[in-house]
């Protein structure tokens, strides 16, 4: 399946390779390219790192306020909203700086859409986690951590064969192991016994 997606992919660019404008990052040389990947991957981490800072802050500081709801779910929609919104802006953006002929790979539409719900369900499973009656910042955090660590590691073992040897195959079972442990470990701490 992966060779033929390829080979489709080279067909279809050699077809339409008049239509395909060189990137900006093409132009870049490796430690140039290293940085701006870097340096993307910060600014990710630190918008998702404080990316339930306001709505936290807000339920904190108003706490007995009943104004403001208590519940994490009531504020999926602000955060899908300012998604969504961000999103529009950086492709008004794209499109302006491609004079109005922004490249649109036609066969990633629907997989994007379908990725997005998927992302969606996830995000509004973490809200239901995230809140004080459920699991609780606290315990929702590593757990959130951990699992997709694991889940692209099994990944990559399985399907992708990235990992071979039994050597680094035992060392990341220990890694896993050792994450699903202390995700569990942080789980139980959060009930008496």
């Amino acid at each position: 399946l992966i060779a033929e997606t390829s080979q489709s992919d080279m067909k279809w660019e050699r077809e339409h390779e008049e239509e395909v404008v060189k990137s900006w990052m093409d132009k870049l040389s490796v430690a140039q390219k290293n940085l701006v990947g870097i340096s993307c991957a910060v600014v990710a981490g630190i918008c998702y790192g404080v990316m339930f800072c306001p709505v936290q802050a807000m339920m904190n500081d108003h706490s007995n306020n009943s104004e403001y709801s208590q519940d994490m779910i009531d504020y999926v929609f602000i955060v899908y909203n300012g998604i969504f919104f961000s999103a529009l802006f950086y492709f008004i953006i794209y499109t302006i700086y491609m004079r109005n002929k922004p490249q649109i790979n036609h066969r990633a539409v629907f997989p994007s859409i379908f990725g997005g719900v998927i992302w969606a369900i996830a995000m509004d499973s973490y809200f239901v986690a995230l809140d004080k009656n459920n699991l609780g910042v606290e315990t929702t955090f590593p757990i959130v951590s951990a699992g997709p660590q694991i889940v692209s590691s099994l990944w990559g073992v399985l399907y992708y064969k990235e990992i071979k040897g039994k050597r680094n195959i035992l060392f990341l079972t220990g890694a896993i192991l050792c994450s699903l442990l202390s995700v569990g470990l942080v789980s139980l701490s959060k009930f008496d016994l």
